[in-house]
């Protein structure tokens, strides 16, 4: 492993494994310097392309770089939305995870490494999920915009916040941080209203079909 981004990546385990809530300003200033002196970008290139097979691929847009007990680092590519010759823009949307409002199960850290960067809004929830199901509405307390430019470095937490991100002006590259122990919520991705549930997974990633209890 490329001995800078090997540093970093133990320093955020070694952070993450004591405490994410206490160390959340560390754990971002950390992930600011992967877009320094392209750290994230030169250890994807040299090891993760060239040595490994596609099972590291998970989308068309995203690949893991590295994993251990405690946490996940992964790349994602985001197409300006001139890029989208040849598909329709449904297929572009769905390909590349634009314009997919949703939250994740797990807290995540997330870092623009390359380019622009992809603008987001986000929205909060204090309403309880737990038994939320597809076709179910989701009400929002507050709404805000940001963009994800080299260096900035955004904490979304598990759950009640959900973002949906728009194409950057150009090419553009972000880096997660998942944090995996502390995945134990259900994701949703709503509908284009961006309040309707239209899928439900469960924190282990397995797609929930039923739309209520109902009809399990």
């Amino acid at each position: 492993m490329h001995e800078d981004f090997k540093r970093r990546v133990e320093r955020l385990t070694l952070l993450v494994k004591e405490d994410t809530e206490s160390n959340r300003e560390e754990i971002l200033r950390e992930m600011s310097g992967f877009a320094h002196k392209h750290e994230a970008l030169r250890y994807f290139i040299t090891n993760s392309i060239a040595k490994t097979s596609n099972r590291r691929l998970i989308s068309a847009q995203s690949f893991f770089l590295y994993r251990n007990d405690y946490l996940r680092m992964r790349i994602n590519a985001w197409y300006p939305d001139g890029g989208r010759v040849g598909y329709t823009k449904e297929r572009f949307d769905s390909f590349f995870s634009i314009n997919r409002c949703h939250n994740h199960s797990a807290d995540l850290y997330t870092v623009g490494i390359f380019g622009p960067g992809y603008t987001t809004q986000f929205k909060s929830t204090s309403q309880n999920l737990t038994n939320c199901h597809v076709g179910d509405e989701i009400s929002f307390d507050r709404a805000w915009n940001d963009q994800l430019e080299v260096g900035k470095a955004l904490f979304i937490p598990k759950g009640t916040v959900f973002h949906t991100q728009f194409c950057p002006s150009r090419y553009s590259i972000s880096l997660n941080l998942i944090v995996d122990q502390s995945a134990d919520c259900l994701q949703f991705e709503l509908e284009d209203d961006r309040k309707t549930v239209r899928r439900v997974f469960d924190f282990v990633g397995l797609e929930q079909l039923a739309a209520n209890p109902s009809d399990a």
